[in-house]
């Protein structure tokens, strides 16, 4: 009995080890609590304990120590979701820890099916893992592997061709194949490791020369003076405070003054950078609220002064008890709102709450924890900057590469993103945002622009290069000729829909694979 009882405690500390052992590289490979910026090539490697200890387990200890994974990768990578939303931060990491849950039995099954070649069907796997976390109704793009590589593109132009979630492939499968070999503890054969490893050395170096010859020129393309402010002063979530407004403002119309006698064309401020809702309280004008109005009225007073376009992200609303609202950007021509987008893709549990119907109970929860639920967008919207089109994503929006495709295809020739990662001090929040964000310009060949409250606020090429930007948590602004390139569209920009799901075509035919082969097996022995 104590020989037992020393087995498994030896197994699950052996367990416990490499798996934390995986939390920790992989959290090293992206900006975040022991890594400023991340050390990209350490994804590579990242999940080899992972996947060593997953073919190890038994089924049951799958859903377990799945289950305890996903949890803990979640809150040591994403440790900074608790400053952002206590409410959602509650919720969230049972969710990825369900993910992991189903990945680790998935990649298990294959294991046990294919002895020879699962890492075929484990590869497809992770590549649906990835698209299903970023396109179900609690989606959450940051921690793709692709997004290790924000700053290093050695082999990050191919997105343009297969996207960002192909891309992490290239980087997962050298690991795999390594932790699928080794785990087997038999005789490999040559060519089960060598002949793969070729495959995959081909197209690592195929990735690298597309990648060095498929870089746009842009050098002779027109350009765009756009002023970016970072006013550096949170005044999400303060409902109550009008000072704190008032002083916001006062930060924006300075640094502004100064974009104007730089000769700014545009001028874009952060999300909900001016909180007062502007058309609301046009309209109903609520005499406990006059002070915002008055404010209202500054703005617009400054705004017929001025010869720039404005962007300005604001709350919107329109009921009376504002009922319905809306998380918006407006497009300013002096004091004239020429365009206006709604944003369309919600943070979960912090704006809107995936499952209402089926978990009610899970909503009352959030909500007592200090959720707001807001109204989505439902069309997307460009803005005509004096002859250029624009994409405006806020917030989160820029991690995913579906709104930003749909706006070229509707003619766009720059993407703006407006967003506010000023609730925290921690350089984590801006950072992986900012890798997430980087890839939509290799994907589409579009600049992109991107004015944060306290950052990351900066410029990046169609290359994914980051041209300039902003220290992180400073008052100033940057003014940038940005260059508009639209010579091209991207084959994933044509295609990219029915390229994400090619990994859920793989993993069904995977799995219709194993099934007969178990079927196959069965009438065999009868």
């Amino acid at each position: 009995m104590n020989d037992k009882l020393i087995f498994y405690a030896k197994k699950n500390i052996y367990n416990i080890f490499f798996l934390t052992l995986s939390i920790i590289l992989f959290g090293l490979s992206f900006p975040g609590y022991f890594s400023k910026f991340g050390i990209p090539f350490l994804s590579f490697i990242a999940l080899i304990p992972m996947f060593h200890i997953i073919f190890k387990l038994n089924y049951i200890e799958a859903i377990i120590y799945g289950f305890i994974f996903g949890l803990a990768k979640y809150q040591h990578f994403n440790f900074w979701f608790k400053e952002f939303d206590p409410a959602a931060y509650a919720v969230a990491p049972g969710i990825h820890g369900f993910y992991f849950l189903l990945l680790f039995l998935v990649v298990k099954y294959f294991y046990k099916k294919f002895p020879k070649y699962g890492y075929l069907a484990i590869t497809a796997t992770w590549f649906s893992y990835e698209v299903f976390k970023s396109t179900n109704p609690a989606k959450f793009s940051y921690g793709l592997l692709s997004q290790s590589m924000y700053k290093t593109h050695l082999f990050t132009g191919i997105v343009d061709i297969l996207g960002s979630y192909s891309l992490s492939i290239l980087i997962i499968f050298p690991g795999l194949l390594f932790a699928f070999l080794f785990t087997q503890r038999r005789k490999i054969q040559t060519k089960e490791w060598l002949i793969p490893g070729v495959i995959y050395l081909c197209l690592m170096l195929g990735a690298i020369v597309y990648t060095f010859n498929s870089k746009v020129d842009y050098s002779d393309s027109k350009t765009i003076k756009v002023s970016l402010i970072q006013h550096n002063l949170n005044c999400w979530l303060s409902t109550e405070n009008s000072d704190l407004y008032i002083q916001a403002y006062d930060h924006l119309e300075n640094l502004s003054k100064i974009a104007e006698s730089q000769g700014a064309d545009v001028i874009v401020w952060p999300e909900t950078a001016f909180v007062p809702a502007i058309e609301w309280h046009k309209k109903y004008r609520p005499k406990n609220e006059r002070e915002r109005y008055e404010l209202i009225q500054r703005l617009e007073n400054y705004l017929d002064s001025t010869h720039a376009l404005y962007i300005i992200g604001n709350n919107e609303s329109f009921n009376i008890d504002r009922s319905e609202q809306y998380n918006s950007a407006y497009l300013f021509n002096k004091s004239n709102i020429v365009e206006k987008y709604r944003k369309i893709k919600l943070v979960p549990f912090t704006e809107e709450f995936p499952f209402p119907n089926a978990f009610p109970w899970l909503l009352e929860y959030v909500e007592k924890l200090g959720a707001k639920q807001i109204t989505p967008g439902t069309e997307q919207t460009l803005f005509d900057l004096n002859g250029i089109k624009s994409t405006l994503l806020i917030c989160y929006e820029d991690a995913f590469p579906d709104l930003p495709r749909e706006g070229v295809l509707k003619g766009s020739d720059l993407m703006v993103n407006i967003t506010n990662d000023a609730w925290t001090t921690d350089t984590a929040t801006a950072l992986q945002h900012l890798a997430a964000a980087s890839l939509r310009t290799i994907e589409t060949r579009r600049s992109l622009v991107r004015a944060g409250t306290s950052g990351f606020t900066g410029v990046i090429d169609p290359n994914g290069e980051i041209l300039a930007s902003l220290p992180l948590f400073t008052k100033d602004l940057l003014t940038y000729d940005v260059p508009i390139y639209n010579d091209k569209i991207t084959f994933y920009t044509k295609y990219g829909y029915l390229i994400d799901n090619v990994g859920y075509l793989f993993l069904a035919i995977s799995l219709l694979l194993s099934f007969i082969k178990v079927k196959t097996k069965r009438i065999e022995k009868k």
